[in-house]
């Protein structure tokens, strides 16, 4: 069972329920597991140091580890998206957290995952043509994107290893737990790590069930029309996700200025959701694939959720 005095911290990956995770679950499991979930100040010293390095704010967070001793945090950009990064992650976190720190990770199908990262990058306000966004090793190495994590605009398919990234966290963190989508809203294995009792774990579905799925896959239209608006218009913005994310902490006046200029855009995506179809976007058929590494990673989660049914079958120690 889980130490109580451990810190737990959700990593990611993105695209994984996480929304619905962090407004609907998270909170609820961690009020009765007896968890400070996500102290805006430790959330914000965490983006800060992972962006910009400062030793002021590895001070800071090492404070607030302090401060708030028995802490649940979940950022989904903890772990960065891009599988060319997940071993730079993995080391900043056992810098700043240590390796008794417990980890969460969920994940889901490598096709859906990658499909509603670049969905999701492109709503954000990003277009990278997906063609030239999803790369092999051999075409990643020739990009030479930027040096810093979390900035890149293109995604490694061939480092996209589901098993290795479970490893990686294992070879630096003493528990490492996995959430694949498929199963994790049950709660079952959260029942376990927070060590909640059987009718405390079904007390929260039940307020799940009732709850809207947040920050689904945009529509395919969607996606169509915002690379559309970018050829007519020109008007991009060049990182994915965690970059513009961290950005806008210390730029939000560009930020604030951006959202004007698409909020007439914005509003008629609203109305169209209501009228168009809202058929998930899909990848294209051209872009680049790694067959034999998405079967493993498909096989990888049949392990891990067949494993996490048999769990249930028996007692905890």
């Amino acid at each position: 069972m889980t130490d109580p005095a451990r810190q737990i911290l959700h990593v990611g990956l993105a695209k994984t329920g996480t929304t619905t995770l962090q407004r609907h679950v998270f909170p609820q499991v961690s009020q009765l597991a007896g968890y400070e979930y996500n102290p805006p100040e430790l959330l914000e010293g965490l983006s800060r140091f992972l962006l910009f390095r400062d030793p002021a704010d590895r001070r800071k967070i090492e404070e607030l580890r302090v401060k708030h001793a028995r802490v649940f945090v979940s950022d989904e950009a903890l772990a960065t998206w891009l599988p060319q990064h997940f071993e730079a992650a993995a080391d900043d976190l056992l810098s700043l957290w240590g390796p008794h720190t417990t980890i969460l990770i969920s994940l889901r199908d490598p096709v859906d995952f990658q499909a509603s990262l670049y969905a999701g990058s492109c709503r954000a306000g990003a277009y990278v043509r997906p063609q030239d966004f999803f790369l092999s090793n051999e075409q990643y190495g020739r990009a030479a994107p930027h040096e810093v994590h979390w900035l890149d605009d293109v995604f490694n398919v061939d480092q996209f290893d589901l098993r290795r990234l479970v490893e990686i966290y294992q070879e630096r963190f003493d528990r490492v737990v996995v959430l694949p989508l498929q199963t994790q809203f049950d709660l079952r294995t959260l029942a376990r790590v927070f060590n909640l009792s059987e009718d405390q774990r079904r007390a929260v579905p039940k307020q799940l069930a009732s709850a809207p799925r947040l920050n689904s896959r945009p529509a395919a239209w969607d996606i169509k029309a915002h690379s559309l608006y970018v050829k007519l218009t020109g008007k991009q913005t060049t990182s994915p996700g965690l970059g513009t994310k961290l950005l806008s902490h210390s730029k939000t006046s560009g930020a604030a200025h951006s959202s004007r200029g698409r909020a007439w855009w914005l509003r008629l995506r609203a109305f169209l959701y209501r009228v168009l179809p809202n058929t998930p976007y899909q990848l294209p058929s051209d872009i680049y694939q790694n067959a034999e590494l998405t079967q493993r990673n498909r096989e990888f989660l049949a392990e891990l959720v067949a494993d996490e049914r048999a769990a249930d079958l028996c007692p905890d120690d």
